[in-house]
């Protein structure tokens, strides 16, 4: 039988793909040895009572269904009795996204009294990623990856691996320019040698060494109730970039090319977490009453 390493070093998946990947068949395949049962020989009723014993979004679902149909296929083959089972589709409803609110409210948290204040090195790094996701859209492992030498300051462009192995780059504002270059005056006195992304760990159990995904997701976890906002993740982030960007009247393609989504559809699919009254500005009663205020 194909080992767990070889089906990932062959899967042509990125780097942050093969450990969800693994996370999910390793438990999966733990969860059979209790039951005295292998991938081999599971089929879709036990793979949906493996499914059901966990609460996860349908987004998250599919992912590890994904990764059990790609293990099995790779494994034992096309007629594997997993590849049979169809998954119903499931609107996940409305995602976490920050409202122009809350993104404010975020920014003026970790601004302080005065945004050029050093002392501090935590405050000032946490300021310069919010203000670079909040204009990028970087998904959690991308800015994780990022490096140094692919962030371009005179020119405020960033480039770096996206999904599908694929290069993008993406642009970001002054004012992020300014709070990445103070970042960046106290970065090397902080990062390990060699190290080569940006953002890096300040205290905890690696520090000096790039920041995880996961490590992402705990810090915005302990400053969304200092900021005086409700939880947010690192994806939430990237939702209120599409969507303020939206409201602000920038168009789906320029969001598209803006975010390095593959296609408008997937954009389209963030702006269904625009508020309602996003859209209050156009309502025609209102434009009606303008109009005849003029006349």
């Amino acid at each position: 039988m194909t080992t767990l390493a070889t089906f990932l070093a062959c899967s042509g998946t990125a780097p942050s793909t093969q450990l969800s990947y693994r996370w999910y068949l390793t438990n999966l395949q733990a969860w059979l040895v209790e039951r005295g049962r292998t991938l081999e020989d599971v089929d879709p009723g036990l793979f949906m009572e493996w499914l059901d014993l966990h609460t996860w979004a349908p987004a998250t679902r599919r992912f590890a269904v994904a990764a059990v149909r790609a293990y099995t296929r790779y494994t034992f083959g096309d007629a594997h009795p997993c590849l049979r089972l169809k998954m119903r589709t499931v609107d996940s409803g409305p995602q976490r996204t920050l409202s122009l609110e809350e993104a404010i409210k975020l920014l003026r948290y970790l601004t302080g009294k005065d945004e050029l204040d050093c002392t501090d090195p935590k405050r000032v790094r946490d300021l310069a990623l919010v203000s670079l996701l909040l204009d990028t859209g970087l998904r959690a492992f991308e800015a994780s990856a990022l490096t140094v030498k692919n962030l371009d300051l005179a020119h405020q462009q960033l480039g770096v691996m996206q999904k599908g192995s694929r290069w993008r780059t993406a642009i970001y504002s002054v004012e992020t320019r300014v709070r990445l270059r103070l970042w960046l005056s106290l970065r090397d006195r902080i990062a390990l040698p060699g190290v080569e992304e940006v953002f890096v760990g300040i205290g905890g159990k690696k520090p000096g060494t790039r920041i995880t995904p996961s490590g992402l997701r705990v810090m915005f976890r302990a400053i969304a109730p200092k900021a005086g906002i409700p939880h947010f993740g690192p994806h939430a982030l990237r939702r209120s970039m599409a969507c303020i960007s939206l409201v602000s009247g920038a168009s789906t393609r320029l969001v598209q090319r803006q975010g390095g989504w593959s296609n408008s559809k997937l954009v389209e699919t963030y702006s269904r977490m625009l508020p309602d009254m996003a859209f209050a500005q156009w309502l025609p009663t209102r434009q009606l009453a303008s109009a005849d205020a003029r006349d």
